[in-house]
């Protein structure tokens, strides 16, 4: 049994901490701001809830750590988890560590949305079944709680950030790489 932190509390991140509670994990579901009604429910899994959680002075003591897609590599609260031996990872580094099929990550400077985008379309047409997340913020194709629990069939198909990137143990089966200039540094 892990102690395993899970960083926020929109649906992902409440979806991540149940599931990882389901397995019977120590979980502490934690954010700056107030946490939502579905976070709160949590604790009746015993799942630990801190609102308002000063995580850049006070992250805990964690065996793991999946941190929001926006938290900076540079945040206190990264280095303070890693000087403590925890390993920080995001929720695409849990899909692409659990999922039994092919996964095709899309990273780069720019276009990685509408890669995803045009490969499922490319993919759906010549008969695959295919599974992306369609709920992430601002539009983008990043893993979401749509791929939990990971699918058994087809292909996954995901936007992986340089801020995913900066929070994965694990890679996908193949990476594509949509263009080289320096930007997103």
């Amino acid at each position: 049994m892990k102690r395993i932190l899970v960083e926020g509390f929109d649906r992902d991140a409440v979806v991540l901490a149940r599931t990882l509670a389901r397995e019977g994990h120590r979980v502490t579901l934690a954010g700056q701001g107030d946490a939502s009604q579905q976070a709160l429910e949590l604790r009746a899994s015993r799942v630990v809830v801190r609102a308002r959680a000063s995580l850049d002075s006070e992250p805990g003591h964690h065996d793991e750590a999946f941190l929001d897609v926006w938290t900076p590599e540079v945040a206190p609260r990264v280095a303070l988890l890693r000087e403590s031996g925890c390993i920080v990872r995001c929720l695409g580094d849990h899909v692409l560590e659990r999922t039994p099929v092919p996964t095709i990550g899309v990273t780069g400077t720019a276009g990685k949305t509408t890669t995803v985008a045009f490969l499922a379309y490319l993919l759906r047409t010549a008969g695959s079944t295919v599974h992306t997340g369609t709920t992430a913020r601002a539009g983008n194709l990043w893993p979401t709680a749509e791929l939990l629990p990971p699918p058994a069939d087809g292909v996954v198909l995901m936007e992986l950030t340089s801020s995913h990137l900066c929070f994965t143990t694990h890679s996908p089966t193949i990476a594509v790489i949509t263009c080289f200039w320096p930007d997103h540094l």
